[in-house]
């Protein structure tokens, strides 16, 4: 909605959505957290996906910058902060050789996907240029520098992989 100039439509989404979002606390500081809540692959329920993170992250801060409602402002602001949740305690970056990585699936620290790293860097940076965060430049910054490393593993040749996964990341599904 947000592409197509259809604000309205797009801030009573986010108004519909705006109750499922979970507030949590990790070392005195609170986040705000959606929950998934199906199974993938014998997964935990419910678990954290940088995905959602990274698009609601950046939805709010759009919303917030069309309405100027600081309420968006500050959802967008405690979804940021599930960024800082360290994987031991359900948050969804990981260290990698290419370099940090956003975790799709953080029950699955060794599946490395490229979509879903690519969207939450996406959202990572609306927040940013919204709020000018550094932090937020920050994590984009380091996201970008692994996918320029990466890259050239997830090349098969004539698309790319979805995927690297496990101990020696090995390509996944063209």
């Amino acid at each position: 909605y947000f592409k197509q100039g259809n604000y309205q439509d797009a801030i009573a989404l986010l108004d519909e959505l705006s109750p499922y979002m979970g507030v949590e606390e990790y070392n005195g500081t609170k986040y705000g957290v959606f929950k998934v809540y199906f199974q993938y692959t014998n997964s935990p329920i419910p678990w954290a996906s940088s995905y959602s993170q990274g698009l609601a992250t950046g939805v709010y801060a759009q919303a917030y910058n069309q309405t100027k409602n600081q309420k968006y402002l500050d959802q967008a602001d405690l979804l940021f902060k599930s960024f800082e949740v360290p994987m031991s305690e359900g948050g969804f970056i990981t260290s990698t050789r290419y370099g940090l990585w956003f975790l799709e699936y953080n029950f699955k620290p060794q599946h490395l996907i490229l979509n879903g790293h690519l969207i939450t860097m996406q959202g990572i940076y609306h927040y940013y240029q919204v709020t000018r965060n550094q932090e937020a430049l920050n994590l984009f910054n380091q996201g970008t520098s692994s996918v320029k490393n990466i890259l050239p593993d997830m090349d098969s040749g004539d698309w790319s992989y979805y995927a690297l996964t496990g101990k020696d990341a090995q390509p996944a599904w063209k």
